[in-house]
């Protein structure tokens, strides 16, 4: 939570607002606190497909929001979008439900998928608004008939510190590439490593890194061992995860990442404010940061020769034509994806609330 919205968390504060954060506890908690929020810990299973832990989470949440009272409620991830939907609807407190991306259940189509998708429609009932992140999400909404367009409204990404991530330049071309997400295979993973093979055979020189965290309870979580496996072979270098992102984006030639769908891809927004360009699948949450051939290039989902084919034009690159590129990624995040846009967006929400009599 503090990671993905440090910046309107603390704007709010700033400005003399009580601000509470409820979610599971974990590291990032005390940052919270530090930043000047009240923290209600709520552990919850985010992969459960329990009906009782689901009802007794909903009542979890009812209780919390009728002790603090809240004025507006925004809520993060599919299971406080729907749970903390109806308990705010019981209360009679305004939510804004923030869908930032789709998910596991909600991209394949079993069972659960089709439970997820009624869920958010009786959910979303009677709310006024409801936030995505993409256009494509949108879209799918409205065909599903979970929500009417009238309803939505896209938020111009979690916002980009372009401070804390300020431009530097290239200034050798290493032809490091680098991919940093959570170790899932829907973070186009295996297409990084199988591109990653097919162009080490012609050019040894190219470098290949992973960063995220491995562990995750996903289904589609790849495990250590298999990276490990990679790291062996020579084809990728794994470096772990960590909070500072942007000392490894700043050594790289460009920063990558082909996604199966994301809502809007943060360490996109991240890479390209620094000055890298980026290389993405041509799939929402990637391709409204990327203009081809001017801030990066976009290659075609679960395709790796695509993917290597991107990859290779910008290991031809000059350090000059790299940094054309890279000013003009950094000048796109300012223009349409600053954090200072994203904080006026929810006070423009926050203060018609307060108007209201």
């Amino acid at each position: 939570m503090s990671y993905f919205r440090k910046g309107i968390l603390q704007h709010l504060v700033q400005t003399g607002r009580k601000v509470v954060v409820i979610a599971p506890p974990d590291f990032k908690s005390q940052e919270l606190i530090d930043l000047g929020c009240e923290f209600y810990p709520l552990p919850f299973q985010t992969k459960t497909t329990s009906p009782l832990a689901d009802i007794l989470l909903v009542f979890k949440i009812y209780k919390l929001y009728k002790k603090i009272a809240p004025e507006i409620v925004f809520q993060y991830t599919i299971k406080p979008n729907v749970y903390g939907s109806i308990a705010a609807k019981l209360l009679g407190i305004t939510s804004v439900p923030v869908v930032t991306g789709l998910g596991y259940a909600f991209t394949h189509k079993t069972w659960i998928n089709r439970l997820v998708k009624k869920l958010y429609w009786f959910s979303f009932l009677g709310l006024k608004e409801v936030w995505f992140l993409n256009q494509d999400d949108v879209n799918l909404f409205v065909k599903s008939r979970i929500i009417p367009e009238v309803k939505a409204k896209i938020l111009p990404g979690e916002g980009v510190n372009m401070q804390h991530y300020a431009y530097c330049p290239i200034e050798n071309n290493h032809k490091k590439f680098l991919l940093i997400a959570r170790m899932l295979w829907d973070k186009g993973i295996s297409e990084f490593v199988e591109a990653a093979r097919l162009i080490k055979k012609d050019h040894p020189d190219y470098s290949f890194l992973l960063m995220g965290p491995t562990g995750s309870d996903n289904p589609n979580a790849i495990p250590l061992d298999l990276i490990q496996k990679w790291e062996n072979e020579n084809v990728i270098t794994y470096l772990g995860s960590s909070d500072d992102v942007a000392t490894q984006i700043k050594e790289a030639t460009a920063v990558v990442l082909p996604s199966y769908r994301e809502g809007i891809s943060k360490v996109l927004m991240e890479a390209a404010s620094i000055g890298r360009p980026l290389v993405a699948s041509n799939v929402a949450g990637c391709k409204e940061l990327i203009e081809h051939g001017l801030t990066g290039y976009l290659c075609e989902v679960k395709n790796p020769k695509s993917l290597a084919t991107q990859l290779i034009k910008l290991g031809t690159m000059s350090v000059d034509q790299l940094n054309k590129m890279g000013l003009a990624a950094s000048n796109k995040m300012a223009k349409e994806f600053d954090e200072k846009h994203v904080i006026e967006f929810y006070m423009g929400t926050i203060k018609r609330k307060s108007a209201q009599p």
